[in-house]
């Protein structure tokens, strides 16, 4: 904001000449093609300009061409705006320094779809105030923010509804790789409806890159994936996910911890997702989310999920030789179907009340238990297809089997 001392006259004309354009904007109706009151507002600006001299000044990058010969100097003849720094004068003997920006609308405007606009905001008010002190240099990942900014992409508020779970999972998990670059700023449907199998590969997927954030301890990942995923997707399409508010406030962690805009090269490739968080983690992410509470679960829950864990092994494996023997009792595949749907039943209550501290095994008891409620599915519509049946049984009792360690690990 720029405070006039000693100029009362033109704010004074300021004043009447912003009074005078409200009144005719509302008499006539908006219309932003009207250009009449431009020479006025201008004439005003510049007025102000030369006033209070200002040591750095941002500006907006339009394709306009001034009339006044004092803003005259803030055009810049370039097709895209772009992160440029130049000296200018507005009054004789006073140097500026002239950053040019866009206007802060492109980032409200695209609040929920485009976090880029915001980073690169960021960017442009930090370099107005570090101008005053004459230490500043961008960073060399503003450049990519900006072309990032300049990709074409619809907002996106209008198309939200009309996402499907499975997809807005894919869209996380881009959002969270390796090369940030490669997220799409507008989706690209697959054109065709994920079957079972694909959604459960879809939100196995979402649920690994989750698990490689928290077990990181790394700060790597970049802020801008993360972002995207806090603000577009895992918000409005995970509302009844039982990890929904574990995991929002972990990404916010995460997020205000990178040091970078974009992940490091190769990170997410190589990173192992079942590290443990160490005990420094731990107490922070305690302190972080201790408004967050939550009843401890009781022994009695505990015993009945290692129960019914045992049950779907026994069941599942006693499946599995009926189909290599092509038999099979025709409540089976039900009998196990409800069976998983109990456990997932029990274990989502468990998330609900589960310890913040237990956050990377939580998650990976219910990345697993997603895996087998889609496999039980899978196990029910295949039963006419004995070598696919035996394939997925295979990997329902992988995931079970995988589930039951971690289960006895658990305590009170």
């Amino acid at each position: 904001m720029i405070r006039l001392r000693n100029s009362s006259k033109v704010a004074q004309l300021y004043k009447r000449s912003m009074s005078s354009f409200v009144l005719r904007r509302k008499e006539r109706g908006w219309n932003k093609k009207d250009t009449s009151n431009d020479e006025a507002c201008q004439s005003v600006l510049a007025q102000i300009l030369k006033a209070k001299k200002p040591r750095v000044v941002l500006c907006c990058h339009t394709s306009y061409s001034y009339e006044n010969e004092v803003l005259k100097c803030l055009e810049v003849k370039v097709k895209n705006y772009g992160l440029r720094r130049k000296k200018v004068v507005f009054a004789e003997g006073h140097e500026t320094d002239l950053l040019q920006s866009f206007h802060p609308a492109c980032a409200v405007e695209n609040t929920e779809c485009r976090p880029e606009f915001r980073a690169l905001l960021i960017h442009h008010f930090v370099a107005a105030f570090s101008v005053l002190s004459d230490k500043f240099t961008f960073p060399d990942s503003v450049e990519e923010i900006r072309k990032l900014c300049l990709r074409t992409g619809n907002r996106l508020k209008e198309l939200i509804p009309k996402l499907e779970d499975a997809e807005a999972a894919n869209f996380i998990s881009v959002a969270l790789q390796g090369k940030y670059e490669d997220a799409q700023i507008e989706p690209k449907y697959p054109g065709f409806a994920y079957d079972t199998e694909g959604e459960m590969e879809v939100f196995d997927k979402m649920y690994a890159r989750f698990q490689r954030l928290i077990g990181s301890g790394t700060n790597t990942f970049g802020t801008l994936g993360i972002a995207i995923t806090i603000t577009f997707y895992w918000k409005k399409h995970f509302k009844k996910d039982p990890m929904k508010e574990q995991l929002r406030h972990w990404l916010l962690i995460r997020g205000s911890e990178q040091e970078d805009w974009f992940p490091s090269p190769g990170h997410c490739e190589t990173h192992n997702t079942h590290d443990p968080l160490k005990v420094d983690e731990i107490t922070s992410l305690e302190y972080s989310l201790s408004k967050m509470s939550f009843a401890p679960p009781s022994d009695s829950t505990l015993q009945e999920m290692r129960s019914i864990n045992d049950e779907i092994t026994h069941l599942a494996s006693a499946f599995l030789a009926l189909i290599r023997l092509e038999l099979v009792a025709s409540t089976m595949p039900d009998n196990l179907k409800n069976l998983v749907y109990r456990q997932k039943c029990l274990i989502e209550g468990y998330i609900k009340q589960s310890p913040v501290a237990n956050i990377s095994n939580t998650l990976r008891i219910w990345r697993l238990m997603q895996r087998c409620e889609f496999l039980a599915d899978m196990v029910a519509n295949s039963i006419a297809d004995s070598k696919e049946c035996e394939r997925v049984l295979e990997d329902l009792l992988a995931s079970v089997k995988q589930l039951t360690p971690i289960l006895q690990s658990l305590s009170v």
